[in-house]
C-alpha cells in the first residue's frame, strides 16, 4: 500500500504542478481517499452488454479525470502504442489531474499511469494521451485497422456497463452493426463527417453513459472510439445510431505524434 500511494502521489503532482501547494495537497488527499473508498461519475455506458473475462481486452484504458470541485469523470480509451492512449476530449475538461489505468476488467483496479501531455485533433472531440512511461507488455497494445469499416459489419463496443437500471463495476462489451453513412445522412440535415463512423441503428443495444472514449473493435483491430449519440438522444433510441471516431482516417495523424 505504501508503494501504491507513492505512485499515486507522484502522478497527481505531475498533473497539477502549476497549482498552489495547498490545492495540490487537497487534490492528492481526495484522490487517495477516492481510490480506496469512492465511486465515480460517468458519461455514456453499455446497454444490453455482456461481462468481459479477465484479459479479454487488455488494451482497454480507464481514463480518470480529477476535476475542480472534487468531481471525478471516468471514461474509456484504447492503448495503441506503448505510450499512446486514444480517447475523447470532452472527458478531460476542467482537469486538475488525469490517471490512466490498464490491465483489469474491474473499475479502478488496473495499473496506474500518469499523463505527460495531451494532443487534441483540431476541431474534433478526439485526443491522444501520452503516458508518463511506456507499457512494458506489448500484448496490451491494439492495432488500428488498416481498412475502413464496411456497412453491415459486426463490431464490439467496450466499456463499464449500464443496463438501464444499474451501473457496473465490471467491464462489459456489446455487439453493434456498422451503419451505412447514406442511411444515417437521411436522419439529419447537416453533412456527416468522414472522421466519424456510425453503428447500432438497427440493434437492440447501444453504448450509453460512461462509455465515451471506449474502443470499437472489429475483426481486424481497432476501428473507432465512442464519441456519443448522433443527436444527443437517450441511450438505445430506436432507429438512431451512436457515433465513433474513425481511426482509419486518424491513424497517420496519431502515428506522427512524437513521444
Amino acid at each position: 500500500m505504501k508503494i501504491f500511494t507513492v505512485v499515486i502521489f507522484s502522478s497527481i503532482r505531475l498533473e497539477v504542478e502549476s497549482s498552489s501547494f495547498k490545492e495540490t495537497f487537497r487534490m492528492t488527499t481526495f484522490f487517495i481517499f477516492w481510490l480506496l473508498f469512492g465511486t465515480s461519475f460517468a458519461l455514456r455506458r453499455i446497454i444490453n452488454g455482456h461481462y468481459a473475462k479477465e484479459g479479454q481486452f487488455p488494451f482497454f484504458a480507464e481514463v480518470i479525470n480529477f476535476q475542480t470541485n472534487d468531481r471525478i469523470v471516468t471514461c474509456g480509451g484504447a492503448l495503441v502504442s506503448p505510450r499512446k492512449v486514444v480517447t475523447v476530449a470532452h472527458c478531460l475538461e476542467e482537469s486538475l489531474g488525469i490517471v490512466v489505468r490498464l490491465g483489469s476488467t474491474k473499475k479502478h483496479q488496473g495499473n496506474p499511469f500518469g499523463v505527460e501531455k495531451q494532443v487534441q485533433y483540431p476541431n474534433m472531440d478526439f485526443v491522444v494521451l501520452i503516458l508518463d512511461r511506456p507499457v512494458q507488455d506489448e500484448g496490451e497494445i491494439i492495432q488500428i485497422m488498416e481498412r475502413p469499416v464496411i456497412p453491415g459489419e459486426k463490431c464490439t463496443a467496450i466499456g463499464f456497463g449500464f443496463d438501464g437500471k444499474n451501473y457496473s463495476e465490471d467491464m462489459k462489451f456489446v455487439s453493434l452493426t456498422i451503419d451505412d453513412p447514406k442511411d444515417v445522412q437521411k436522419l439529419v440535415s447537416f453533412p456527416l463527417s468522414k472522421m466519424e463512423i456510425f453503428a447500432g441503428m438497427k440493434d437492440n443495444s447501444d453504448v450509453c453513459f460512461g462509455d465515451s472514449g471506449g474502443p470499437l473493435l472489429c475483426n481486424e483491430g481497432l476501428a473507432g472510439i465512442t464519441l456519443g449519440s448522433l443527436l444527443r438522444e437517450p441511450c438505445n433510441s430506436q432507429g438512431l445510431p451512436s457515433k465513433f471516431a474513425n481511426l482509419h482516417q486518424l491513424q497517420q495523424w496519431i502515428d506522427a505524434i512524437q513521444v
